[in-house]
């Protein structure tokens, strides 16, 4: 003989419908329950509010706490909390590689690592070098590409009515404009075969270039030697964070 299975169905104590277990009203009753509270606080009656401080909240009679306050005072002892798991969330995890702290998803569901780590080890998997070769496939480079020699318009900050693309070329600007010295912003564009150069200023009194550096990448190394190579005869001087803090155009 099968054994019945007895459920626990939870109603409302007001109208006695079926409701949610955690739920002691159902919603019509809940909402009619609750604006009692208000005619009752107009009437002079007695109401009753969250003990806790800065809530305010009209709670019943039997309940010292509202939901949310209640919630709170439950999960301050970890067994408690409804996210506890046996301690796995009060724990602090680290990233596999260099140690800055992640969090529990990236353990469980991740790759364990921080943002950082985790894109430079999906840039060393060979799939994925091999869908990024495959991508650029068929582009042009050099000087048949349409974008060859133009320049992307600067859009960091404005001096003068001139875009710049960085503060440290507009501080530099206004150094220049104190000490009375004359310069334009990229009037110049020059030509390294597969590629192109533009320095940021030029200052035509001591028909001088001058390049604001903050990283020094590989690539604009390469482009600095071609650019000494082919217009050596060509004044430029490359301005570093130091050089510009010496120069008392930025502040350490």
């Amino acid at each position: 003989m099968l054994s019945a299975i007895i459920t626990k169905v939870s109603r409302c104590i007001d109208c006695d419908k079926k409701i949610d277990k955690r739920a002691e009203r159902c919603r019509s009753c809940s909402s009619k329950y609750k604006w009692n509270h208000v005619w009752e606080l107009r009437k002079g009656l007695s109401v009753y509010y969250c003990i806790e401080e800065k809530c305010n909240k009209v709670v019943s009679e039997k309940n010292r706490r509202c939901g949310s306050c209640g919630q709170k005072e439950r999960n301050q002892i970890p067994e408690n909390c409804a996210n506890f798991k046996d301690g796995r969330t009060l724990k602090e995890y680290q990233c596999k590689i260099c140690e800055k702290k992640v969090s529990l998803e990236s353990v469980l569901n991740g790759s364990g690592m921080c943002r950082s780590c985790s894109r430079i080890e999906v840039m060393k998997n060979p799939k994925t070098i091999e869908k990024i070769s495959n991508s650029r496939k068929g582009k042009v480079v050099g000087r048949d590409n349409h974008n060859y020699g133009k320049t992307l318009k600067p859009h960091w900050g404005k001096y003068k009515d001139v875009s710049m693309r960085s503060s440290w070329e507009v501080a530099y600007g206004k150094d220049l404009d104190k000490l009375g010295i004359k310069w334009l912003y990229e009037p110049k564009t020059f030509d390294l075969g597969n590629t192109t150069y533009t320095p940021d200023f030029y200052l035509p009194k001591i028909k001088k270039f001058v390049e604001i550096k903050g990283y020094f990448s590989n690539s604009n190394k390469k482009k600095m030697k071609k650019f000494k190579k082919q217009y050596a005869n060509i004044k430029l001087k490359i301005l570093f964070q130091k050089d510009l803090e010496k120069l008392g155009v930025l502040y350490a």
